[in-house]
């Protein structure tokens, strides 16, 4: 489902008004740990409370994105601050950087296992 910047600030306020939502999973790129039609559950989070591998929920302009925190860079973008940068599972490659004010919070019913933890980094040397 597309949002619109409207929808988004709707998305947003309704969040943090109730303290979690639930969003059915249209893709598989957190598979195999997220499969599609499976239900996240997410919760309000700010920038400063978030950790690499946690898994959340953002804007990309467009839709909701599902993916994991790679890092969280202190460099300038567009005059906000920090960028955060993720990953899906299935491919080890960075999405596009997006600003803290794109994020819609933190998904609480799946964590990614020290299996996952491992093969991610397994990944991450590979490239080097």
């Amino acid at each position: 489902m597309k949002f619109d910047q409207t929808a988004f600030q709707k998305l947003k306020h309704e969040l943090n008004e109730k303290g979690h939502l639930q969003a059915k999973v249209v893709s598989g790129s957190m598979r195999p740990l997220i499969q599609i039609g499976d239900t996240i559950e997410f919760e309000p989070v700010e920038v400063e409370d978030l950790k690499m591998l946690d898994i959340i929920v953002y804007w990309n302009g467009e839709i909701l994105i599902c993916h994991y925190i790679w890092k969280i860079d202190g460099a300038r973008f567009n005059e906000i601050g920090k960028r955060i940068i993720t990953r899906p599972l299935v491919a080890a490659h960075d999405d596009f950087p997006f600003s803290p004010d794109r994020l819609v919070g933190r998904v609480t019913n799946f964590r990614l296992s020290f299996f996952h933890k491992i093969i991610i980094f397994l990944q991450q040397l590979r490239r080097y």
